[in-house]
């Protein structure tokens, strides 16, 4: 495992121990005086091992793939393909996302250059499916400032994973190859059509209204003359005015390329 030494977070704080527990008709039982005590409820609790602390209850057919067993395996995949490791989250036990950066950069017609990264999320309260996203991330040469923004995204639900994660090599490798023609292609879309008002008042709509004034100031310093120039505002906001860390931020971040890129479409 390559770990870049700029990042304070601990990958640790992922890998916590969980356990499924099953739940009966107990307290049910006991309420309606029935003799089914026994019976399963079709649900399940998912718990913290080493707190005792229930992160969430979930149907018998959501299948627990542990953060650790995702993140092994990916890493793994990662670091041959010269990846390094330059993220890791913990959402509220919840929820879980790590982050690899590729070292060969892609270089589009301005000289911009990006290098590719991935980009996995995993959960254990059945809000949000395993995913493997692709993506890129841009040093600004002015002020040295990443700007890292999804590209594409593949997910899958818990009830389908195996413990084995036996099809995640080839969602990996697909997810890096893909990188560099999406990149290249939403490049070239977005920057050659010019945004209207009804584009830079969805872009408002895209962020929260917390954002609306240092979006404002950056469109008025950098007017926007292309799609990809109203791309880079977002990315320039998500960095600048918006909490990172936040499951809701990555959200937007995830969104932000496809929006702006059907609009350069449209």
């Amino acid at each position: 495992m390559n770990i870049s030494n700029q990042n304070s977070w601990n990958v640790e704080d992922t890998l916590f121990p969980v356990k499924e527990v099953p739940i009966f008709q107990d307290v049910v039982s006991t309420i309606l005086e029935r003799n089914d005590k026994n019976k399963r409820t079709g649900y399940k609790f998912i718990v913290r091992e080493d707190t005792g602390d229930v992160i969430s209850c979930v149907t018998d057919e959501y299948k627990l793939v542990t953060n650790g067993s995702l993140f092994n395996s990916t890493d793994k995949i990662a670091t041959k393909l010269g990846g390094t490791l330059v993220e890791a989250r913990n959402f509220n036990n919840k929820k879980a996302s790590y982050k690899w950066r590729f070292k060969q950069p892609i270089k589009l017609n301005k000289g911009e250059e990006h290098k590719p990264e991935i980009l996995i999320r995993n959960s254990y309260d059945g809000t949000s499916e395993i995913s493997i996203m692709a993506g890129a991330f841009r040093l600004v040469c002015s002020n040295g400032m990443i700007i890292g923004t999804i590209l594409d995204k593949t997910t899958n639900r818990h009830s389908i994973w195996n413990d084995s994660l036996e099809n995640i090599e080839d969602m990996i490798n697909d997810s890096v190859k893909r990188i560099t023609s999406i990149l290249t292609e939403g490049y070239d879309t977005m920057s050659s059509g010019k945004p209207n008002q009804k584009h830079i008042k969805g872009l408002f709509k895209i962020f929260p209204t917390q954002a609306n004034e240092q979006l404002t100031q950056y469109l008025i310093a950098n007017k926007p003359e292309t799609f990809w120039d109203l791309y880079n505002a977002g990315t320039w906001l998500l960095s600048h005015a918006m909490n990172r860390k936040t499951w809701g931020t990555g959200q937007i971040e995830n969104n932000l390329f496809k929006t702006v890129n059907e609009w350069a479409k449209a």
